[in-house]
């Protein structure tokens, strides 16, 4: 070859040498390196369209963009989670379901009351105590759940509970004396009670703050439907085909729902899939769903990979573990609010059942009819809430970081001397959420919620005291649900939001509290009706609730310091 053809040979080889891009050769780099991330639909990755066109200046001869304005964070982080679309949907449909027989069980037999006292001879009084002892243990069961789901994942739990149910129901559709009844009332509430803190603990797993809201919403509304059309189904039932068939119907809907969960719901506990990509390590935490579906089998990874970094150290059972959280004065403060809320919608539907028969002379049917209201309540509740606490969040966070934004535009202008703000690039701005007022963005929307309740439940009260028609007060009952509903939603998604890594511990303090609560007011609406009246009783219980925003007001003003208390803490 002659000389002149190998010199212009090394020329080209030299001007491709010149020609390469290194910031393109970073983007090849991390393309290969975080290729797997491109298929979970979460998160975008880095390409040569996402490269600055001024980079180019070697092959366009633009000019070449400072290296100090680039934007350096080029690195890509795995998805919170791999659950999304349908498969979200999936699991918390099936987690809906599953917790909403918590709700349920209690309240259903209630328009077969008057009938249980005859058949099993006590009196009403004795009969309101298995709705105090099932509250109780919906209180206490969680607490042991709850640690075995922390220790164990949550989907072999959501068997054991169902399971324990199922075999609590089918007593009690065989059930002839009040003592075995009472005893099986508890075994019931602690079997099915923990569902609701394992829901909430999916949740927490496959949600972020953005979306949390709305889900969250969407689940305690389901979760809590139950106390609104439980009573509905049971005077149905109880009318048509007696008082056993409520029962048997629990059986039935419950069996249905543990085929459900074993079908369709998939481990999400962060300890043992990370953020779904890791593939369970034990049998008992594999869906069918999973290998089925298509999604979840290109995203899943059998052969030992996934993202390793989401992987969450496991932890041994720690039964009185919810303390820890509960003694955190914003935990404990919140939860005595909202739990006052519950109870007092409780309250109002066990007193319901035998005011209706006693003033108004309705039979079962009719009995179970006049809780429609009350249970639309619940429904335009669960959805109206998650609607607006997604809303109020994204409101706030959008005002948060234009201040953030702004105070950082200001300290790049003097660093490097600029004078025009609109010089500055902001692709190299990061929002820290650490500092976000989440408590006010939870928080805020809880005293109107409070007045709706006590509005309703007072006017509902003095119907019923002075007999007035019987729309007047089953109208008055939507608002009672839906305050009670909207605020303890609010309480609880802000305790998941606090907890995210500890979900189905916060919510284990939530049903703790709520349900010990409301056990003991539900033992003394009884005797606060004989002693005050309808009208009084209700103006009393509506008043307690309003006073009780004074710890809502406390937790908004100080919660976010606590907080930061406890972070500079656990560092």
């Amino acid at each position: 070859m002659p000389d002149f053809e190998k010199d212009l040979e090394k020329d080209l080889e030299a001007g491709l040498q010149l020609n390469k891009d290194p910031l393109v050769e970073l983007v090849d780099e991390e393309d290969a390196k975080h290729e797997k991330f491109g298929k979970y639909g979460s998160e975008k990755i880095p390409s040569r369209d996402l490269v600055s066109e001024e980079s180019r200046d070697l092959e366009t001869g633009s000019k070449r963009q400072d290296p100090d304005s680039i934007s350096t964070h080029s690195t890509v982080s795995p998805p919170y989670t791999i659950f999304d679309g349908s498969d979200t949907f999936i699991l918390i449909f099936v987690a809906c379901a599953a917790a909403f027989f918590s709700s349920l069980s209690s309240p259903i037999y209630l328009p077969a009351m008057p009938i249980l006292e005859k058949k099993m001879h006590v009196s009403t009084e004795l009969i309101n105590l298995t709705v105090v002892v099932y509250n109780l243990f919906q209180g206490l069961g969680p607490v042991v759940w709850g640690a075995l789901a922390d220790g164990y994942g949550r989907r072999p739990v959501y068997f054991g509970c169902l399971i324990v149910y199922i075999g609590a129901c089918v007593g009690l559709a065989l059930v002839n004396s009040y003592g075995v009844m009472m005893f099986l009332r508890c075994l019931q509430a602690a079997g099915i009670a923990a569902t609701v803190s394992l829901g909430a603990g999916v949740v927490g797993d496959i949600t972020t703050r953005t979306n949390r809201g709305k889900i969250m919403g969407i689940f305690q509304g389901w979760a809590l439907l139950g106390g609104g059309f439980g009573p509905l189904i049971g005077g149905g039932l109880t009318e048509g085909l007696g008082w056993r068939s409520i029962f048997w119907f629990l059986v039935i809907a419950s069996s249905c729902t543990l085929l459900a969960v074993y079908l369709f719901l998939s481990e999400t506990r962060r300890s043992f899939v990370g953020n779904g990509t890791i593939y369970p390590e034990y049998w008992i935490h594999r869906s069918p769903w999973m290998r089925v579906s298509p999604r979840l089998r290109k995203r899943i990874h059998k052969d030992g990979g996934g993202d390793m970094d989401t992987l969450q150290p496991r932890t041994k059972p720690q039964y009185l573990s919810f303390l820890l959280i509960l003694k955190e004065p914003d935990v404990l403060l919140i939860l005595f609010a909202a739990s006052l809320h519950y109870a007092a919608w409780f309250m109002l539907t066990t007193a319901l059942a035998s005011s209706l028969a006693d003033v108004y002379h309705f039979n079962s049917l009719q009995i179970g009819l006049g809780f429609i209201s009350n249970g639309m309540g619940s429904i335009v509740g669960s959805f109206v809430s998650g609607i607006m606490m997604n809303f109020y969040y994204r409101k706030k966070l959008e005002k948060y970081r234009q201040e953030c934004l702004g105070k950082w535009r200001a300290e790049e202008m003097v660093k490097r001397g600029l004078e025009d703000e609109n010089d500055v690039d902001e692709s190299g701005f990061e929002l820290d959420e650490s500092k976000f007022d989440i408590h006010g963005a939870r928080l805020t929307l809880c005293l109107p919620m409070s007045v709706i309740l006590a509005v309703g439940i007072i006017v509902y009260g003095w119907t019923i005291e002075y007999k007035v028609q019987y729309v007047c007060p089953l109208v008055f009952t939507f608002f009672v649900s839906f305050g009670a509903i909207s605020y303890l939603n609010f309480a609880s998604t802000l305790l998941v939001d606090i907890y995210p890594e500890k979900a189905a511990s916060a919510m284990s303090c939530v049903n703790f509290v709520r349900c010990i609560i409301a056990a003991g007011m539900i033992a003394a609406v009884d005797k606060m009706i004989q002693s005050l009246g309808q009208g009084g009783c209700f103006t009393l219980i509506g008043g307690i609730c309003l006073l009780s925003n004074g710890c809502t007001m406390a937790v908004h003003r100080w919660g976010p310091q606590w907080v930061e208390k406890r972070r500079v803490k656990s560092v």
